[in-house]
């Protein structure tokens, strides 16, 4: 029994690991890379992928908590991607803020008031930014909703990249079956 629960804590790790690194290490990829949704789709596929390997688990073999589990997991390093991303955007824009602070006269505290207020990056305008290339406007709820359809493609990636795998291992398996009768 605890050869099974350490082998379950492992496999978690891993997973949370490599979620974690994936989200993290996508920020740094240059834009060009990062199509939207596209991208979602590859970042779920790619994280199935390397934790099916360093797991050492065959998609045959997974079971359907383990499957759930990369699937909830590739939407959160699709979110942590975008978070991370969020985190960077939000320290350039208090830093620029902060410069431009420094150069307004002593005397103008409401001056300096008005300016903080129209520049407080949160995390819904860096969202509408984020996705300004899709004409969506102003709209922050559309703006929420693709990044929650982002979300839901990452965790597609990941369960289509098992599927695919499960029906290729499936194919091979059969196919040398038949040859060997």
């Amino acid at each position: 029994m605890s050869s099974v629960n350490s082998r379950t804590f492992r496999w978690l790790l891993i997973a949370l690991i490599s979620a974690l690194t994936i989200s993290l290490m996508s920020v740094w990829l240059p834009a060009g890379l990062k199509k939207i949704g596209l991208f979602s789709l590859a970042l779920g596929a790619g994280f199935a992928f390397i934790t099916s390997l360093l797991t050492g688990t065959k998609p045959q073999d997974l079971k359907r908590w383990q499957l759930i589990s990369l699937m909830i997991l590739a939407g959160g390093a699709e979110a942590g991607r975008t978070f991370e991303s969020y985190r960077i955007f939000h320290r350039a824009a208090e830093a620029q803020l902060k410069k431009q602070l420094e150069e307004l006269p002593a005397f103008a505290q409401e001056m300096r008031e008005e300016i903080t207020n129209q520049h407080s990056a949160v995390f819904v305008d860096y969202l509408v930014q984020k996705y300004s290339a899709l004409a969506i406007g102003d709209s922050s709820t559309l703006a929420c909703l693709i990044f929650a359809l982002e979300i839901i493609l990452a965790m597609g990636g990941a369960g289509g990249l098992i599927w695919i795998m499960k029906r290729q291992s499936a194919e091979t398996d059969s196919e040398s079956t038949g040859k060997t009768s």
